[in-house]
């Protein structure tokens, strides 16, 4: 038995954005700030954010991309993937499985956003 899986917590770093491949899939990329805090020996508060970069697919791509902005609040369950790049190295990505979306309804300026995304099943993404 292997487990792949990332459990995160965070705040969006950009706006979503959709995208179309020639396949018909829809992809939508944007990185997700994560923040531990905690004091040092000294009593001094320190803090350390890692991105983390989140890639939904299809019919999630379009929810995160409708419903969620620069800042908003999600919890992610995805599992951890690794591509190389164009120069050699790799980039480590969480494809989404499961979302919800952690703002208050109050934050929001639609009275019909979803309170999650995790309704979405993995069949729609393809992999």
């Amino acid at each position: 038995m292997t487990v792949n899986t990332a459990i995160l917590i965070g705040n969006l770093g950009s706006d979503p954005e959709v995208k179309e491949l020639p396949s018909g899939a829809r992809v939508a990329n944007v990185s997700l700030a994560t923040t531990e805090r905690w004091k040092d020996k000294n009593g001094e508060r320190q803090e350390k954010t890692t991105w983390h970069d989140l890639v939904f697919w299809n019919q999630q791509a379009d929810i995160v991309t409708q419903y969620c902005k620069k800042g908003s609040k999600l919890y992610v369950e995805g599992s951890i993937d690794k591509r190389k790049s164009d120069q050699g190295g790799y980039f480590t990505d969480i494809k989404v499985k499961n979302f919800q979306f952690l703002d208050s309804k109050g934050s929001s300026s639609s009275d019909s956003e979803p309170s999650q995304g995790s309704a979405f099943a993995d069949e729609d993404i393809p992999f």
